[in-house]
């Protein structure tokens, strides 16, 4: 497997401290939910946060309808849902635009933040690129010190390659979620 992604150009994204927002249009009706369902507490955070954004609904809804295409989102909510890594608001970021289809497809992240702009919507951000895998390897080698804290004020990123996605969280991240976990163990 490595072998197939060797030479392969690895994009890393900075992953946001929140929860997967999924949107769509289904019979002609605003589709909200979360990554397992469109009732619950989850699903009703993201549709007030959704509600009581700036984003323009009109060109969302327009967009979707013209597309048949979903949008995922990061949906942080600093009241109901809040997370390891602090944030003074609760927002949604846009993280891909992806075809209503068997077979995976999502458009390239160019028109991810075209779309953004569009709709008047956070984006997902790069946070670091490497043109094959012994770029990455070295870096996360001499990077991802358990050590060194504080450089690590992210969760942590969503790497792609080849179209194959897969988290990595960051050492602040970890340590801080591992003495959540201890805390609430002494606590309980």
């Amino acid at each position: 497997l490595m072998s197939k992604f060797k030479d392969k150009k690895i994009t890393m994204y900075k992953k946001e401290n929140g929860f997967l927002g999924i949107m769509s249009m289904v019979n002609d009706e605003l589709f909200i939910a979360t990554k397992s369902t469109d009732i619950g507490t989850y699903a009703e955070y993201f549709r007030n946060i959704f509600e009581a954004s700036n984003i323009d609904k009109e060109k969302l809804v327009q967009y979707l309808r013209e597309n048949n295409i979903s949008l995922t989102f990061e949906v942080i909510d600093v009241v109901n849902d809040p997370h390891i890594i602090e944030y003074y608001k609760s927002k949604l970021v846009l993280l891909d635009i992806i075809h209503n289809q068997y077979e995976f497809k999502k458009e390239p992240y160019e028109k991810v933040k075209e779309l953004a702009k569009i709709i008047n919507c956070e984006c997902k951000t790069i946070y670091k690129e490497f043109d094959n895998v012994r770029e990455f390897h070295k870096w996360y080698i001499e990077n991802t010190n358990e050590d060194d804290l504080s450089k690590w004020n992210i969760e942590g990123v969503v790497r792609e390659c080849d179209g194959i996605m897969t988290k990595l969280k960051f050492p602040y991240y970890n340590f801080w979620k591992s003495m959540r976990g201890l805390k609430d163990k002494v606590k309980g």
